[in-house]
């Protein structure tokens, strides 16, 4: 009888922690608790550190939409930035900064700053794109200026700035310049090939139009695919417009 006892316990107790360890992944990060960075922009500073800005989209658990705002100004991605003395550091340094668990898996373009390719980008594009952060298929663009301005500015009906770069890019007819979205990859390559050319999609922000129903009141400065940035070497030597 004891011996019965003793093995309908042990079923219970089986029973038991069965039930308790199928009700979840204990190390599992929920997705409301994630930020997700889509675009990055890297400038170089006078005192030689790297100053990244990253657009963070956070997560949100499909039951948590009850109760949450919806106007503008709180759809808007925030932007992150840190500083390092290298961009890997500076990377580090903006998850550290961040109450959220920093998720690299959907960065699509990285935005250089004027500065920085002025001085030569090979070791940065090598950096990242030997950096297990980042997608092989991430696209290289060049800003005419800071990178964080352009990361920093608000496409207008769009969330965020990758956003817009790939509703422009869904829109590009057969006509439209493929160097305008460059992979990194294949730019390394062209600036490690003395025999390439080597180019890079500029980004420029313009003085925006009156908004409808604004009463001539201007946008913010807008986004724009200007042309294209020529490369000799790894420097930026100039920008060519798109016309």
């Amino acid at each position: 009888m004891r011996k019965m006892q003793l093995q309908a316990a042990f079923l219970l107790l089986i029973s038991s922690a069965s039930a308790f360890w199928l009700t979840g992944c204990w190390d599992a990060r929920e997705i409301d608790r994630r930020a997700f960075i889509f675009v990055m922009g890297i400038d170089l500073k006078e005192d030689g550190l790297y100053r990244v800005s990253a657009i963070a989209v956070r997560g949100r658990n499909p039951d948590s939409s009850v109760g949450t705002t919806t106007n503008d100004a709180a759809s808007k991605a925030p932007v992150m930035i840190a500083q390092g003395r290298t961009v890997a550091e500076a990377m580090d340094a903006l998850a550290g900064n961040s109450a959220r668990s920093i998720d690299w898996g959907n960065l699509r373009s990285i935005i250089l700053g004027e500065t920085l390719s002025q001085k030569g980008v090979n070791e940065i594009v090598h950096t990242a794109l030997a950096d297990p952060r980042t997608p092989a298929d991430v696209i290289l663009f060049q800003a005419q200026g800071p990178a964080e301005a352009i990361v920093r500015s608000e496409p207008t009906g769009e969330e965020h700035l990758q956003a817009w770069l790939d509703h422009y890019r869904s829109k590009s007819s057969t006509e439209t310049p493929a160097h305008f979205f460059v992979p990194a990859w294949q730019f390394r390559a062209q600036i490690n090939n003395p025999g390439k050319d080597a180019y890079l999609g500029a980004i420029a922000l313009h003085e925006g139009a009156p908004a409808p129903m604004s009463g001539g009141v201007e946008c913010a400065p807008q986004p724009l695919l200007s042309g294209v940035a020529a490369f000799q070497s790894d420097r930026l030597r100039g920008f060519l417009n798109a016309d």
